[in-house]
């Protein structure tokens, strides 16, 4: 036997229809059903053939019609059960999923922000670290050599002096130059050398392996008790050297040489301050080479006709005669 429920039932009591076979013959007692329905309050009852009836609650009804579903969809009601209760759950993980999601994407939102600030602040710091390394990584090969060189005190480097990176000056070509040719930069510049278009002042730029090595402040000096150059040393606009016969030189911005001691301890200075206030200064331009600089700024000869070399004591016309120890006037007449 089955058990349907009537859709043509759409408001108040719902009729259960009940297929099967044919009651049979009364016998005894020989009650059978004579109807099956559903009533407003939503019940079933069963009126049997002697006119008694039979009340089943709401969830029989509800397993009645159910098992009646599960034929439809092949399947049975504890399955059906199972199928809500598990739809239920899903709904309910769904939803926490989704307000999870929620805050996770705000978090993830301020975390996205931090990261930002973080990055926007690493980028300088990275350019500038990036920049300060370049001299050494561009060619870690021919860095090698030289270190290792350097080691044994036969640096594979030959020292030109000073290079112009904004005018090119001395002119230099990328995968042109001698093997070993080392500049420092002087000015800073844009100047494209095998691949490197930014120069600043102290970095180096070294030919080796047929190409142009940029260092990146090759003449900067690290922290250090002892500071070893090859040549020489900048000191401000000073260049401080050793080159050839002369163990200690010193000279300007314009090359001109300010101080020389030479290996017999012989100095050459350009020009020598006195604790009047007056130098001795060599000036080619004037009648004698050696001059004696007044503190007011004018000549005295150190040189007169017809006398022994003097040096000027006081201007304007006292002299001291250095060879016979006296002073005379201008017209050599000695004082007393």
């Amino acid at each position: 036997m089955s058990v349907g429920i009537d859709s043509g039932q759409s408001n108040g009591p719902l009729n259960v229809v009940i297929n099967g076979s044919a009651p049979g013959s009364k016998g005894d007692p020989g009650v059978g059903i004579a109807s099956a329905l559903v009533n407003a309050a939503g019940q079933l009852v069963i009126t049997k053939t002697d006119n008694t009836t039979i009340t089943l609650p709401l969830d029989a009804v509800v397993q009645l019609a159910a098992m009646q579903a599960a034929t439809t969809i092949g399947t049975n009601f504890d399955d059906l059960k199972a199928s809500v209760l598990a739809a239920a759950s899903s709904a309910v993980t769904s939803q926490d999923a989704a307000e999870g999601s929620g805050n996770s994407a705000i978090v993830a939102g301020q975390h996205a922000s931090d990261a930002k600030v973080a990055a926007d602040q690493a980028v300088p710091l990275l350019t500038a670290a990036t920049n300060a390394v370049a001299g050494v990584t561009a060619d870690a090969a021919a860095v090698k050599v030289m270190l290792t060189a350097a080691l044994t005190g036969s640096a594979p480097l030959t020292y030109r002096g000073y290079w112009n990176a904004s005018t090119n000056s001395p002119q230099l070509a990328s995968a042109a130059g001698t093997e070993g040719d080392l500049y420092l930069v002087s000015v800073a510049g844009t100047t494209s050398i095998d691949g490197t278009a930014s120069w600043g002042v102290g970095d180096g730029i070294w030919f080796t392996g047929g190409h142009w090595q940029y260092f990146a402040r090759a003449s900067w000096a690290a922290v250090a008790q002892s500071i070893y150059a090859l040549r020489s040393i900048l000191v401000g606009s000073h260049e401080v050297s050793a080159d050839g016969d002369l163990p200690f030189e010193i000279r300007d911005p314009a090359g001109n040489v300010a101080l020389q001691v030479a290996q017999d301890g012989t100095l050459r200075v350009l020009g020598l301050s006195l604790y009047d206030g007056s130098t001795l200064d060599v000036d080619p331009a004037q009648d004698a080479a050696l001059r004696l600089i007044g503190a007011d700024g004018s000549y005295l000869d150190l040189d007169a006709p017809d006398y022994e070399r003097r040096i000027a004591q006081h201007a304007p016309a006292l002299w001291l005669d250095a060879a016979a120890g006296v002073v005379t006037d201008d017209s050599g007449v000695v004082q007393s």
